[in-house]
């Protein structure tokens, strides 16, 4: 596949809109707030991490497990939507027929692996499938007592990750980046590592300014949760320009702020991209 062909497919494959879930989100203030420091949103927020929001969570994901059609997102079930998001499947699908139908999937804090139980059914035809998710120390205690099955695995850190399968194929950060304290440094540590792909999803940035510090707040019919976010501006990708190509962009289908513009987006190693 052409890089001009791939581009276009992924500009035609914008992700459904999931209409209940945003009936369920509209009307309430999700992001708020201006901080100078990561400690100061911290000390605003009551965290992700609190006994009752993981409980919320950890039931999703059990309904999402035990019931195929069913998907969570941010400890939401949303019924029906067992269709994969495409232009993410693209990219996967893509680095499987690079290399030969090998796939070594990172999914940076990809909760109990929300995108698997989504899309393992969509990557049946890839010969040798990994899908290694890094996340906090009670999610992987968690997602290694209960949802460890087929090429799904959960680990505490990327290194962990190496030791046991080595390099990833392709490192997948869906709604990640922008709750993490340095974010740029998690960039820089992958570009270290000559990831052939880094895919980057449900991410917001500003649609003008400088990059914010808020605080999300997630509805409470959905958990009571709250912690610090982050906007950002284009210079958060900047650093990856030196090693790797935007090979395409689609929208994110998260759309809770229209002050913010929600993307997916894949860089690819220039050493790998389609002449």
């Amino acid at each position: 596949m052409t890089s001009a062909t791939f581009r276009g497919a992924i500009k035609a494959l914008t992700p459904p809109v999931l209409l209940a879930l945003r009936r369920r989100w509209f009307g309430w203030k999700w992001l708020r707030g201006d901080y100078a420091d990561w400690d100061t949103a911290l000390r605003a927020s009551c965290g992700y991490d609190d006994a009752k929001v993981f409980a919320a969570v950890l039931a999703s994901a059990r309904a999402v497990r035990d019931a195929p059609g069913l998907v969570e997102r941010d400890g939401a079930l949303v019924s029906g939507g067992g269709e994969p998001n495409l232009p993410l499947m693209a990219c996967l699908l893509r680095q499987a027929a690079d290399n030969g139908g090998r796939l070594r999937v990172l999914d940076y804090g990809g909760a109990l692996g929300s995108l698997w139980w989504q899309h393992g059914s969509w990557l049946r035809g890839v010969q040798d499938l990994r899908w290694n998710v890094v996340e906090q120390a009670h999610v992987v205690a968690a997602g290694q007592r209960e949802f460890s099955v087929g090429p799904l695995r959960f680990y505490l850190t990327l290194d962990d990750v190496i030791a046991a399968d080595g390099r990833p194929d392709v490192v997948v950060l869906s709604s990640v980046l922008a709750y993490l304290r340095e974010p740029d440094q998690l960039l820089a540590q992958l570009q270290r590592l000559q990831v052939p792909q880094i895919v980057i999803d449900r991410t917001g940035f500003v649609r003008e300014g400088r990059r914010r510090l808020v605080v999300q707040h997630v509805p409470p019919r959905i958990y009571p949760g709250s912690y610090p976010a982050w906007i950002f501006d284009a210079e958060l990708l900047r650093a990856l320009e030196s090693d790797y190509r935007c090979e395409a962009t689609w929208p994110a289908i998260d759309r809770f702020d229209p002050s913010v513009d929600f993307r997916g987006m894949s860089f690819v190693r220039r050493e790998f991209c389609a002449k």
